[in-house]
């Protein structure tokens, strides 16, 4: 039952139910504290990549994640329906681009997300 409720968090960007509430992390952390919109390997690394950067653009991500288009696309889309990246648009028609940048609430996330990993691991 409690991952029907963590899909459905996630599926809906209710990170506070998937466990991804912002609290600190302490000694009685669990898994199930872990954030699922974040824990997600390909989401992981995304934040991972973006983290250090004030953004980064669409083919450099899709270069350097190893992932197809459609499957970066699909998870920079549920990265932004979760609010913890914003999108930015230049120019139009083939010359157009995208960057992707961490919003303040993603920064904190996946901070806090880090230190329940931590918290787990030691």
């Amino acid at each position: 039952m409690s991952g029907d409720v963590t899909a459905s968090a996630a599926a809906t960007g209710d990170r506070a139910a998937a466990g991804g509430d912002g609290a600190p992390a302490d000694a009685d952390s669990t898994p199930a504290d872990l954030d699922a919109v974040i824990h997600a390997p390909k989401r992981l690394y995304i934040l991972a990549t973006l983290s250090p950067v004030a953004e980064a653009e669409f083919l450099f991500l899709q270069e350097r994640l190893q992932l197809s288009a459609s499957d970066l696309s699909k998870q920079m889309t549920t990265l932004r329906e979760a609010g913890l990246v914003q999108m930015r648009k230049t120019g139009a028609g083939r010359g157009g681009k995208t960057w992707f940048a961490l919003t303040d609430e993603g920064h904190t996330a996946f901070n806090d997300y880090r230190k329940r990993l931590r918290t787990l691991l030691d």
